[in-house]
């Protein structure tokens, strides 16, 4: 059996926090990785309070406690935190492309002996071992939220997962407090399945009228034994969370995972449960909304076009930001954010390469490397675009910078007038595997974008194609605000 020492955690957030808790605890060497540092810190006091919970009840000792905080190193990149760990779990947002992505750069740096685990409620682990040299190694590792108090620890066996790694992980589990379950692959497992379909159900009866949410949660409490309500543990979760799962999960295994459209609803109107201060209960407004609130004022998009000049008008007109997946976009032009040697690995690339065809990737072998922040451009295979536009905005590891990604779109945007296109459409460069800010981002792009759009270009319509809500909110913010102060530069650029 493998012999674990050193637990890397990739993702500092909810669950990646508590999962390097419980790794420390355990008596592992624990290295948690996030590429924002404020993430990381947030983090770090967050399980020394856990930690000091555990003191208070009598789980741990002040000294357990303390040796478990000095097990606990940081890193903000992938690259330096997989160098030495024997077991990588990766803990980033429930996205099959990032996640791919992920194992795609691990198996570039780790080990070759290193395990690589992934905590995804519901995604397929044989997808994401395929693009490593190592399937065997790589396995899934389902917590549950909040890591340090849940018990149960499913462990994922995928189509070449080997008894020795399955082996090894149970170990780790159980040195972390978990009771460990093996669970062949299936699109959502044990849990999320029985769980998406309780939650689904519940709001189901909802929206028929059956009861109110408050009863049906007293009801499965009281008569069930359940420690939480369906609609309690969903605005834990995240409404968004629970609709992504049900989503795959009626892709994959038929018509009963079918979303409710009352919860399709909620995730639309942006009621995402605690993290947003509301979901199927109203909360403490959150931070996060009451921003989003007070950038969108009161006043509609179209009011706040109204007091426009012609010019600015038709620019407005011209951008698109929208919610969905880049590769379906039937424009005559999409963009990939490119590693400079132009290898279509995981992400957005590995999807482009997978739905494309490889004579993309032969394409870009032919052409080579090019330099960062500049961009080349290939056939799109059997994509519904014409072309891709491959926008060199990072180096080999995901690193970039905000000068590489302002020449990278710049770069993609002259190429498409040279070609005399007409339509193109950008992902949120850089925000992936290289963890840029997306907000950032979005100024930088949005004002390349405006500055090509005002000279003279063939270019009709821009879309911005984000991943997630989060992410189209960030740049619908960006945006409005920019349409406010009247398309002036606002991202520092002389």
């Amino acid at each position: 059996m493998a012999e674990i020492h050193t637990i890397a955690v990739i993702g500092a957030g909810t669950m990646g926090r508590g999962i390097a808790c419980v790794a420390a605890v355990g008596g592992y060497r624990t290295i948690l990785e996030d590429v924002a540092g404020s993430v990381l810190e947030q983090a770090l006091h967050w399980i020394a309070q856990s930690l000091e919970e555990a003191v208070t009840r009598d789980k741990l000792t002040a000294e357990q406690k303390q040796q478990a905080l000095a097990r606990i190193t940081t890193a903000r990149t992938v690259e330096d935190a997989c160098r030495e760990a024997d077991l990588v779990i990766e803990a980033v947002p429930e996205d099959v492309e990032l996640k791919i992505e992920i194992f795609t750069l691990l198996d570039k740096f780790a080990k070759p002996g290193t395990i690589f685990a992934s905590n995804t409620s519901s995604l397929s682990i044989t997808e994401m071992a395929a693009v490593t040299c190592r399937p065997e190694r790589c396995v899934g590792m389902h917590f549950f939220n909040p890591v340090p108090k849940m018990r149960l620890l499913e462990i994922v066996r995928a189509l070449e997962t080997s008894d020795e790694t399955i082996a090894a992980c149970a170990e780790v589990g159980r040195r972390m407090g978990k009771e460990v379950v093996i669970v062949r692959e299936s699109p959502g497992f044990i849990t999320s399945r029985i769980n998406a379909l309780i939650g689904n159900e519940a709001f189901r009866m909802l929206e028929e009228g059956i009861a109110s949410a408050r009863d049906i949660d007293t009801a499965c409490k009281l008569g069930l034994n359940h420690p939480m309500g369906p609609f309690e543990l969903v605005d834990l979760v995240g409404l968004d969370v629970r609709l992504s799962i049900l989503e795959y999960l009626h892709k994959t295994l038929g018509e009963r995972f079918r979303p409710s459209p009352l919860l399709v609803q909620y995730v639309k109107a942006g009621r995402l449960g605690r993290k947003a201060g509301r979901g199927v209960y109203e909360y403490r407004e959150a931070p996060a909304e009451a921003a989003r609130k007070a950038e969108h004022g009161s006043s509609s998009m179209a009011t706040r076009m109204g007091g426009m000049h012609e010019t600015e008008r038709t620019l407005a007109e011209k951008i698109v930001l929208l919610q969905g997946d880049l590769t379906e976009m039937d424009v005559e032009a999409i963009v990939n954010a490119a590693n400079n040697d132009l290898k279509l690995g995981g992400g957005v690339a590995g999807a482009i390469r997978r739905k494309g065809g490889e004579e993309i990737q032969r394409e870009c072998d032919q052409i080579g490397s090019i330099p960062l922040g500049t961009a080349a451009i290939t056939g799109a295979g059997r994509l519904k675009a014409r072309y891709v536009i491959h926008a060199a905005s990072m180096e080999l590891g995901g690193r970039t910078s905000a000068e590489t990604l302002r020449s990278a779109t710049a770069h993609a945007l002259r190429l498409a007038a040279q070609r005399g296109l007409k339509s193109i459409a950008f992902p949120a460069v850089g925000t992936g595997i290289a963890g840029f800010p997306m907000r950032e981002c979005a100024e930088i792009m949005l004002h390349e974008v405006v500055e090509h759009l005002k000279g003279s270009t063939p270019l009709e319509r821009v879309y911005f194609v984000l991943y997630d809500r989060a992410a189209l909110e960030t740049f619908q913010q960006v945006w409005a605000g920019m349409q406010q102060v009247g398309f002036r530069d606002t991202t520092g650029t002389p």
